[in-house]
């Protein structure tokens, strides 16, 4: 079983908000418009930009030759190793 956090990386739909009354919706990426029912004549509701969270990349570990790896000297084939 998953958590459920897989599920709100999935979340794909905009988040919208109405700047009277502070409403959010969330809706499918084809609405491009939304009026809020707030007031009689309809407020345009705004999309809201959240910035999507990223995981860091991942450290890849470095891996030497044996001609790269300093022996117990310090030295490498091609002379000191550089600290």
């Amino acid at each position: 079983m998953r958590g459920p956090g897989f599920r709100l990386n999935l979340d794909v739909r905009r988040v919208w908000r109405c700047p009277k009354c502070g409403r959010e919706r969330r809706l499918l990426g084809d609405v491009v418009a939304l009026r809020c029912g707030c007031v009689e004549e309809g407020v345009c509701m705004q999309i809201v930009s959240e910035p999507r969270r990223r995981r860091p990349p991942e450290q890849v570990p470095v891996v030497m030759t044996n001609d790269e790896a300093p022996n117990d000297e310090g030295m490498t084939k091609d002379g000191p190793h550089p600290s």
